[in-house]
């Protein structure tokens, strides 16, 4: 059989995947294709001027500006207007350290395109912008911007699309957004960003290899392994998607159920694939969208290359129309079985950081797919659960902004939060600062905007000590904590790396139940002025235009044994 270049399947994928929303009765009277993927990526620029417009004005109604934005005005030809863009973004965010890195390959393709630099010229300048980057903080982001440019050539990727076209024409677009965004990246990677790719990947690996590097930053600040004696501590992971308890040291009926359902973590379901086969599926999903390509990524790719190449063969084949429809919907319908999948990977992980080098911490669960939209009796049923498990304490890697919140559901969430907190004075409460790159003093995130004795809010930090571009920051954040490609584990304990302020929260988390191991007659007061005076203080200026704490689980412990 033959098998397809795997750049092909993002067109496959996406018409499969329409198909199968078309069976689900999801619509749209949005933007709407008029023609085949193939045909979108071969026909002129100015042609693309209907869905580009529309795809502009629906960008421009999302609060920050949108890579895909600024990529569109650079296809469409409108260079100026992108580097104006990307300069009031950059002047307004409060990240002094993130702003020149934001929109970073953008901007320097807009400058080469408005200056017609050629291929020397346009190396000698991203040399320059690469080295005026502020150092470690350009790190994380230069591996990123390293990871996007390993782009297929152009040439195949037209060749190839021919291969999603017999898809659509068994059904209906309905993602016009998701359709339109995959004809703005595969022809701004190929068109543009392939045309300078190799030289700044050559810019980019230099800077790399030759900036130096000391021991890791995290690992100089690590909390000591602790004494074979220790107290147990108990940690709640609230999460709407579950975890799989069964993977760490957990109390007997240690997962709560809020909601549908009643297992902790729900598991993908496919017809004629295993739990384990799906889950590996859903993390090489995961892996290749965050740019790190795993065994299970190419499980996953080889498995969409074959059924790939098999309906390409039926296509060919008139009299086996039925078969070419119930392959195409198979691959559509298991593609969106494990996309829905994906957002579980998240309790596991965060579990998994808690857990990290301590023997004495027991996990317990509340999958609770009410969250914020809950009522009354969710409140009660978590607060039980707690209670009767003497939780110490709680992560909570999930929130919501206000903004996009009815004002009713606000207060009524707000309400119970605060009476939630109240009611549990003796358990420290860790959240997620959220990943909206805003402020949480002016647009508020619930509930790590909320102030209370016992709720401790945490922003994102690279592996440097750098504030991410994704955190939230604000004067209620008591800690940064590391949120950059953290390894922990997902469902069925395979190593999976993730990153957010929902990766930060856990580490709090972590630091706060070593101490109480050793110490379990800390106060929620005295845990808090352990975390919090151990780190380290950085003034304002620095990195933000406040001060702020970065976790020190070193300190922190050293403090503790005074």
């Amino acid at each position: 059989m033959q098998l397809l270049p795997k750049s092909l399947l993002a067109g496959l994928l996406s018409a499969a995947v329409a198909m199968a929303s078309a069976q689900a009765g999801k619509t749209s009277n949005q933007f709407v294709p008029t023609k085949l993927r193939s045909e979108y990526l071969r026909m002129p620029v100015n042609e693309l001027s209907p869905m580009l417009d529309w795809l502009a004005g629906e960008r421009a109604t999302t609060a920050r500006v949108s890579p895909l934005l600024i990529q569109a005005m650079i296809l469409h030809g409108q260079n100026e207007q992108a580097l104006s863009t990307i300069q009031a973004a950059r002047s307004a965010t409060d990240k002094a350290v993130q702003r020149d890195m934001l929109f970073f390959t953008e901007g320097l393709l807009a400058e080469a395109r408005v200056k017609g630099l050629d291929a020397a010229q346009f190396t000698k300048t991203a040399a320059q912008r690469v080295a005026a980057l502020p150092w470690p903080a350009a790190r994380s982001r230069l591996k990123e911007v390293l990871r996007s440019l390993d782009i297929p050539p152009f040439e195949a990727t037209l060749a190839e699309s021919v291969y999603s076209d017999p898809a659509y024409r068994l059904a209906p677009f309905n993602s016009p957004g998701l359709f339109a965004a995959s004809i703005v990246e595969t022809r701004f990677s190929g068109e543009i960003l392939g045309l300078y790719a190799a030289s700044l990947r050559a810019v980019i690996q230099d800077r790399l290899e030759h900036a130096s590097s000391g021991p890791g930053y995290w690992q100089q600040r690590a909390y000591p392994p602790l004494p074979q004696q220790g107290k147990t501590v108990r940690v709640a992971v609230w999460e709407k998607d579950g975890v799989e308890i069964g993977l760490f040291k957990h109390p007997e009926g240690g997962c709560l159920v809020v909601g549908a359902g009643k297992d902790c973590l729900i598991d993908p379901q496919v017809d004629g694939m295993d739990r384990s086969r799906a889950w590996a599926f859903v993390k090489g999903m995961h892996d290749a969208r965050a740019g790190e390509p795993s065994k299970e990524t190419r499980a996953w790719e080889e498995w969409q290359v074959q059924l790939a190449a098999e309906i390409n063969l039926l296509n060919a084949d008139p009299k086996r129309h039925e078969q070419l429809v119930k392959t195409v919907q198979h691959l559509g319908q298991t593609t969106v079985v494990l996309a829905d999948a994906l957002p579980r990977l998240h309790g596991t992980h965060v579990a998994g950081i808690i857990a990290q080098d301590n023997p004495f911490v027991e996990l317990l669960a509340i999958r609770d797919d009410t969250l914020r939209t809950g009522g009354a009796n969710q409140f009660r049923k978590v607060g039980a659960f707690l209670r009767a498990n003497k939780v110490r304490v709680v992560n909570i890697s999930w929130g919501a902004d206000v903004d996009r919140m009815p004002a009713s559901e606000v207060a009524m969430f707000e309400k119970r939060m605060k009476d939630l907190l109240s009611a549990f004075p003796d358990t420290l409460f860790v959240a997620a600062a959220g990943n909206d790159d805003n402020s949480i003093d002016t647009h508020r995130f619930l509930p790590a905007a909320l102030s209370a004795p016992n709720l401790l809010t945490v922003g994102a930090v690279d592996q440097d000590g750098q504030v991410t571009f994704f955190t939230n920051v604000g004067g209620g954040i008591s800690l940064y904590a590391n949120g950059d490609t953290v390894r922990s584990i997902g469902p069925t304990g395979y190593p999976l790396v993730m990153s957010g302020t929902s990766m930060a929260a856990p580490q709090v988390c972590n630091a706060a139940a070593k101490l109480l191991s050793q110490h379990p007659e800390l106060s929620v007061a005295e845990l808090k002025h352990l975390l919090i005076d151990g780190a380290d203080e950085l003034p304002a200026g620095e990195q933000l235009a406040s001060p702020i704490r970065i976790l020190n689980p070193a300190r922190s412990a050293a403090l503790g044994e005074r």
